[in-house]
């Protein structure tokens, strides 16, 4: 399996190949692209760091998944750009998001709209590799199964969503047992007055693990995690990913959710050297989870 960090939750994922085709699946987490995580070009929420690559530059994709509907993991220039292109990828999202995919151009064929632990697998046909016997154009059928599965977060485009009653749900997702891309998540919510150990974690992240039976790969955040009881039951910090790398049982992890925007309080740097720390006071191998570059693509 192949991954490339395009900043933030966004990569893009290359399953392993099947006999005969010529690459893997492609599947792109959360793309946003553009320059700004807001409805409007806001200074303060301008990207501090530029995407690895804009859409166009992008390879075929045939699938993209949406965690959920907050601006800096739903951009509607993106997903419009993705289905501008000559191929057409599927675009999985949890429930609650189909108005506004359908609004940003997503076809109802191309559009699937999964619960928390329900699957769908798709086939598509992948170009064939190349050989003495190989007729030109000639494809070859790959699939992968795609599984929706909880995180702890929230959801809103706008502070009226729930108002209005049009809550949307949010996700993870699990590539059969190869990947994990745990989307926005917290861990445990901090209390006041109670020790940090002594607050309860999200149990959805052993179950994860237990059903899966583990991960090749997880592709975990780490930052947006201060003030640290107000950030805390939405977002995880180095620590708490440190302990969902455990309960998902993955054998290797890399982080994301920072250095890309500044949306919290912590340093932009702080994030991936305080993993360093939680890593190794967890016993985790050098390897096992780690911080990588912008741009950078990793095999596993």
């Amino acid at each position: 399996v192949k991954t490339t960090w395009l900043g933030h939750a966004a990569f893009l994922i290359e399953m392993p190949h099947h006999a005969g085709a010529e690459r893997g699946i492609r599947i792109l987490t959360d793309p946003v692209l553009g320059d700004y995580c807001a409805p409007v070009s806001a200074a303060k929420l301008k990207r501090i760091t530029p995407p690895a690559a804009r859409v166009d530059e992008l390879p075929d994709v045939d699938a993209v998944v949406i965690s959920h509907n907050h601006y800096d993991h739903l951009d509607y220039k993106t997903i419009y750009a993705l289905f501008k292109r000559p191929r057409i990828p599927h675009i999985f999202a949890p429930r609650g998001n189909e108005k506004v995919l359908k609004s940003f151009g997503v076809p109802a064929s191309h559009l699937h709209i999964l619960d928390w632990w329900e699957k769908q697998r798709i086939e598509l046909e992948i170009p064939a590799s190349s050989g003495p016997d190989t007729p030109a154009q000639s494809t070859q059928p790959t699939r992968v199964d795609i599984h929706c599965v909880p995180a702890q977060h929230n959801s809103g485009r706008t502070p009226l969503d729930r108002m209005r009653g049009q809550p949307a749900l949010w996700s993870g997702w699990a590539f059969e047992e190869v990947v994990y891309f745990a989307g926005d998540t917290a861990y445990k919510a901090l209390w006041d007055g109670k020790d940090e150990a002594d607050c309860p974690s999200c149990p959805a992240f052993k179950e994860i693990g237990e059903r899966f039976g583990g991960f090749d790969v997880a592709l975990l955040p780490i930052g947006c995690y201060l003030p640290r009881r107000f950030m805390s039951p939405m977002h995880a910090s180095p620590g708490d990913s440190v302990n969902i790398f455990k309960d998902v049982r993955a054998k290797r992890a890399v982080a994301m959710h920072w250095g890309t925007w500044v949306l919290s309080d912590e340093p932009v740097l702080e994030p991936p050297q305080l993993l360093k720390k939680e890593a190794m006071a967890a016993g985790l191998a050098d390897d096992a989870f780690t911080a990588c570059e912008i741009g950078e693509t990793r095999f596993y």
